[in-house]
C-alpha cells in the first residue's frame, strides 16, 4: 500500500481529531497535543527515499545547502553529536529561519536566568556602593568635624601668637625703657657724685679760705698787740 504524503496527512489528522472532537464521550479526560515532532532525513527527494536518518527532532540544526527547493525537499546538511556530517533532504515545510518556539523560549529563559543573576550581581554591587556612600559620609562628618576643631585651635593659636606678638613688643618696649631709665639712673648717679664733689671742693675751699681768713686775723691781731706793748699803750 502506498503510503499518503505527509503534507495531506497532517491536514487529515486535524480534521479527524476535529470530528472526533465533536463526538460526545462519556469518559472525558484532559488530553495534551505533543509539540514535539520527528522528521526523517531521506536520500533523495522523494517520498518513497530511504532514510538517511530516521527522525530528526523538531529544532534540530541544520545548514541548507541548495537555495531552492527541489519536489517540496530542501537538501540540507545535519551534524551529529559525535561530529560526523550527514547530507540528505527534508521537506521544506518543516524548515524555519528561526528556532523553534521551545527553543527560542529556553533561550528567553536562559537570558532571563542571566539577567537574575546580572541583577543579583548589580543588587550585591548596588548594596556594596551603598554601604561604602554610608561609610564615606561618616568619613566625611569625621572629617568636616576634624576640620572645623583644626580651624578652631588654628584660631587660638592665631590669638596665643597674636597675645605673644603683643607681649613680645611691650617686653621690648619695656626693656627699652629700662635700658633708657638705666642710662637715665648713670646720669643722674653721675650727677649726683660731681655734686657731692663739688660740695666737698666748695665746703673745703669754704673751710681753707675760713681758716685762712682766721689766720690774717689772729696775725692782724697780734701784730697790733705787739705794736701796742712796743709804744706804751698798754699797761
Amino acid at each position: 500500500m502506498k503510503h499518503l504524503p505527509t503534507h495531506w496527512t497532517r491536514p487529515l489528522g486535524v480534521i479527524l481529531v476535529g470530528v472526533l472532537g465533536l463526538i460526545p464521550t462519556s469518559n472525558a479526560a484532559p488530553a495534551y497535543v505533543r509539540d514535539t515532532l520527528y522528521v526523517p532525513l531521506r536520500a533523495t527527494p522523494d517520498y518513497e527515499s530511504d532514510f538517511v536518518r530516521k527522525a530528526l527532532v523538531s529544532g534540530t540544526q541544520v545548514e541548507t545547502l541548495s537555495d531552492r527547493a527541489e519536489n517540496g525537499y530542501r537538501w540540507v546538511r545535519f551534524q551529529e553529536a559525535n561530529g560526523n556530517t550527514v547530507d540528505g533532504y527534508i521537506e521544506a515545510q518543516y524548515l524555519v529561519s528561526e528556532p523553534i518556539a521551545k527553543d527560542q523560549l529556553q533561550g528567553v529563559k536562559t537570558a532571563l536566568e542571566a539577567a537574575e543573576q546580572s541583577n543579583n550581581l548589580l543588587t550585591i554591587e548596588l548594596k556594596t556602593a551603598l554601604d561604602a556612600k554610608v561609610q564615606a559620609n561618616a568619613a566625611a562628618t569625621s572629617s568636616r568635624a576634624a576640620l572645623m576643631e583644626t580651624q578652631a585651635n588654628l584660631e587660638r593659636l592665631q590669638a596665643l601668637s597674636r597675645d605673644a606678638q603683643i607681649t613680645a613688643e611691650q617686653l621690648t618696649n619695656t626693656k627699652e625703657k629700662n635700658r633708657q631709665l638705666a642710662a637715665d639712673l648713670a646720669k643722674l648717679q653721675a650727677a649726683q657724685s660731681q655734686q657731692h664733689d663739688d660740695v666737698h671742693k666748695r665746703w673745703f675751699l669754704t673751710g681753707s679760705g675760713v681758716v685762712f681768713i682766721s689766720l690774717l686775723i689772729g696775725f692782724w691781731v697780734s701784730r697790733r698787740i705787739y705794736h701796742r706793748s712796743l709804744s706804751g699803750g698798754w699797761s
